[in-house]
């Protein structure tokens, strides 16, 4: 976990959903497939392009004929990058802002 100090502490912590399918219709995007640090600035990002582009190719390979398991797995994988993704450049940006003088965010106690 890090601690983000603005005019409180927040504790930040990387999340990340063990599956984003469930039954026929439920598809997990955005926070709900995984969170991290809005220190990325991938949040917003992400929750506009990537999962959106996913989704919609989900909707169009299952209109296709394709087998809803190949789907699904296919849809899982991509998401699961996407949040590994945002954790991964979460982290590194951290580190920068780390080694900053004067860095306004330390680890967690």
């Amino acid at each position: 976990p890090v601690r983000w100090i603005s005019t409180r502490p927040i504790d930040i912590v990387k999340r990340k959903a063990l599956d984003v399918t469930k039954g026929k219709n439920v598809l997990l995007a955005g926070d709900a497939a995984g969170a991290g640090s809005p220190v990325a600035g991938l949040g917003a990002t992400l929750g506009l392009t990537a999962y959106v582009d996913a989704i919609i190719k989900v909707s169009r390979d299952l209109a296709a004929g394709a087998p809803r398991v190949d789907v699904l797995k296919t849809y899982s994988g991509e998401v699961g990058s996407l949040v590994d993704l945002w954790h991964e450049r979460a982290e590194s940006t951290l580190q920068r802002i780390l080694s900053m003088p004067d860095a306004d965010v330390a680890p967690a106690a």
